[in-house]
């Protein structure tokens, strides 16, 4: 969606909806795919340690977002 809203310069209101169309179903994504990761932790250790499993969730998650950026320059300059 990115790509079409770029493509679509020429008609910013048209642009910027479909921007904050992409970033609606983004957000819906990020949100099930959390849910779904810190409830299997959860099931796999226990709801004693629920607390534990959302860090170290959002630990690998930030973890993962900090990774990319470096490591996709590093592609592009490859």
């Amino acid at each position: 969606l990115t790509y079409v809203a770029v493509m679509l310069q020429s008609s910013p209101l048209l642009s910027l909806g479909i921007l904050i169309v992409g970033r609606i179903f983004l957000g819906i994504a990020q949100g099930l795919i959390g849910v779904g990761t810190i409830s299997w932790g959860i099931a796999q250790v226990g709801s004693e340690h629920t607390a534990r499993t959302i860090g170290w969730n959002g630990i690998a998650s930030y973890g993962a977002i900090a990774l990319g950026a470096p490591l996709g320059v590093l592609m592009i300059d490859t």
